[in-house]
């Protein structure tokens, strides 16, 4: 027999006319019919009357979200503040309200006091904070829901303080890694447009002053050199039309799916993609389970945090399977993004009651690993550049010194 599918609650945000007033109530429920009743059974029927329910969303000002962001490390801090004030016997609303306080980011302490108000209304905490997911992520709100059931709240905000903290130091040791590569890149193509834009232009006036026969390559050279003040413009504006046409279609599941198998073929740069995708898997779905999260609820939300569409596919396949009575190493046999060493570490973990632990240590070898390769980076980004950029000097030589020789050799 199946076990029975649970039904995930969804946030609604009820609008009625209240002692006079007009206000907005955020429930959790199952679908709308039950989010006015809790809201009638709240208030009162005789007391509200309803005007609209609406799936709840997140605060106003949502065409600028890209720019309201909380990083990792941010996100690590507000874990520990947390932490320490529920542990010192602080009471949920007393925390958020002094973090509030604290905190520089005008939409991060808006959304805290949110968040409280919510509370206060009586939203569940975990409800409150999904309320506000452009801020945090599914991972979070799944932890906090757990933890509101176990009454563990302080060590989960321990734990995600150290979930942050190692996407925080992931990221960092990213930056590291491409800062040198980016800086050689931008030194290269300014060095390229001074040569076209002062050098080549002077040897150009001399060589058809001179009314000598050019090379193949010479004469490209002065077709571009003659033309760069409109094909500079012409080709950023080529480059920025590429980049909102791909990040348009990068929403298409199929081509994203598609490109996915590309990007991961790269070498180096694809091992690294698919060793972070599967740490990032493994850690989370660790410190979901170490929480208590179920096993089939812990893999919906990894699939929304794994960051690639063919992984989702997998993880949400191999969720299916464990609801269908398989084993976690056994609906996870057919990925390709997890490791053969990772299924044989869950499959240990499986067996002496120890997966959270197993996960975490398959996340740090990958980790590891990662680091290795992101070590490799500068060394071959390096390489490659030289490559093409002395290309394009030798060129620009070859190009400018062949005529001039041939002047030389038709004067002697």
């Amino acid at each position: 027999m199946k076990p029975k599918r649970k039904v995930l609650l969804l946030l609604y945000t009820v609008t009625g006319y209240i002692d006079s007033e007009t206000r907005d109530i955020t429930v959790q429920a199952y679908n709308e019919t039950e989010a006015v009743n809790q809201v009638k059974r709240k208030f009162g029927e005789d007391r509200i009357m309803i005007l609209r329910v609406n799936p709840a969303s997140s605060p106003a000002l949502t065409f600028l979200q890209f720019k309201q962001k909380v990083n990792s490390r941010e996100l690590e801090f507000f874990c520990r503040q947390m932490h320490a004030l529920i542990a010192a016997g602080v009471t949920m609303l007393e925390s958020l309200n002094a973090i509030a306080d604290q905190t520089d980011k005008k939409f991060f302490k808006s959304a805290l006091l949110d968040i409280a108000d919510n509370i206060r209304d009586g939203l569940s905490l975990s409800g409150a904070f999904q309320k506000h997911s452009n801020i945090f992520p599914p991972v979070f709100c799944s932890m906090v829901a757990a933890a509101e059931e176990t009454g563990a709240l302080d060590d989960a905000m321990n734990d995600l303080a150290e979930h942050f903290a190692g996407e925080a130091r992931f990221w960092g040791r990213m930056r590291q890694a491409t800062a040198y590569p980016a800086i050689v890149t931008g030194l290269s193509m300014l060095e390229v447009l001074v040569l076209f834009t002062f050098v080549v232009p002077k040897f150009a006036d001399f060589l058809t002053s001179e009314n000598v026969p050019l090379p193949a390559s010479t004469r490209l050279l002065l077709f571009l050199s003659a033309r760069f003040n409109l094909i500079l413009p012409a080709a950023i504006a080529c480059f920025f039309i590429f980049a909102l046409i791909f990040k348009k279609m990068w929403q298409d599941e199929k081509f994203r799916y598609y490109m996915e198998q590309v990007f991961v073929r790269i070498p180096v740069i694809g091992r690294l993609m698919t060793r972070a995708a599967a740490a990032r898997v493994c850690r989370t779905l660790s410190l979901m389970i170490r929480v208590g999260v179920p096993v089939t609820s812990a893999l919906a939300v990894t699939a929304r945090v794994s960051g690639f569409t063919s992984f989702k596919r997998e993880i949400q396949m191999a969720q299916e399977g464990v609801r269908e009575g398989q084993r976690l190493c056994d609906a996870l046999k057919k990925s390709r993004w997890l490791p053969s060493i990772s299924l044989k570490m869950i499959a240990v973990g499986e067996n002496s009651g120890r997966l959270d632990k197993m996960l975490n240590h398959a996340a740090a070898l990958f980790e590891v690993e990662m680091e290795m390769m992101m070590q490799k980076i500068p060394t071959i980004a390096e390489a490659s550049l030289i490559i093409v950029v002395g290309g394009i000097v030798l060129f620009i030589l070859i190009a400018v010194y062949t005529p001039i020789f041939s002047i030389y050799q038709a004067i002697h």
